[in-house]
């Protein structure tokens, strides 16, 4: 059996992308919309949108134009077929969320009953901006540092002691807080681009989501498992 060519294996690697992308991401679609159009704005193919683009105008002159001779016009690179095999991976087996953030277990978790000043030195020491507000094992809020800013804006003033418990404050983290809506929640099975697509879409509307929390269902009222934040994204590109 002879050995297929670039312009083959092409072909049929762009079939195979378009084939998981249709029944994976867009299965409402109908068969006339071109689905690579689609994909190439999917947040985990979106640094490749311009190289995609590219492949279907190749495709497009491979399938619309004869061969010469029983052989194509023209041959795409090896670096292309790569791409493809790449992108098939990656819609293939998308990585989770859950494996990229910050588990429970590592993560500062309070307590109405925690006193303000162990808090704020806990977040200073582990550099964190957010944590979970949990009651009888039920998340009650999201506690971050612009809190106590925003309580001065909203009362005029601000009086703490050392014996200032957190719950003091629980008008400002409570969840429906609407100061307190720079979070977001997702399943334990979402994708990583799920969280990447919360980031990016609140950014584009101007609104800043600092971190994502991940539970069993993507409900705020189950148990929280991890966290990720826009630079642990980053980090992991």
């Amino acid at each position: 059996m002879p050995t297929p060519s670039n312009a083959d294996l092409f072909l049929d690697l762009y079939k195979q992308v378009e084939t998981i992308g249709r029944s994976v991401f867009f299965p409402k679609l109908p068969e006339s919309e071109n689905i690579i159009g689609r994909l190439m704005n999917l947040p985990q193919l979106e640094k490749h949108k311009e190289e995609l683009n590219y492949c279907r105008v190749v495709r497009n002159f491979l399938t619309h134009n004869p061969r010469v001779g029983g052989a194509y016009p023209i041959e795409p690179s090896a670096q292309m077929v790569a791409l493809l095999e790449r992108i098939l991976t990656s819609l293939e087996n998308p990585p989770k969320a859950i494996d990229f953030a910050v588990r429970r277990k590592h993560m500062l978790v309070l307590h109405p009953h925690d006193l303000l000043v162990d808090v704020m030195r806990r977040m200073r020491e582990k550099a964190f901006t957010h944590a979970p507000v949990v009651e009888k094992g039920k998340l009650v809020g999201i506690f971050s540092d612009n809190i106590l800013a925003d309580c001065i804006c909203a009362t005029g003033g601000l009086i703490v002691t050392t014996g200032t418990e957190l719950h003091a404050f629980s008008h400002f983290y409570r969840l429906d807080a609407p100061e307190n809506q720079d979070f977001g929640f997702i399943p334990e099975d979402a994708p990583l681009s799920a969280a990447e697509a919360i980031f990016q879409e609140n950014h584009r509307q101007g609104r800043l989501v600092s971190v994502v929390y991940i539970t069993k269902s993507g409900k705020a009222t189950d148990s929280i498992l991890g966290m990720l934040t826009p630079w642990d994204l980053l980090i992991n590109e």
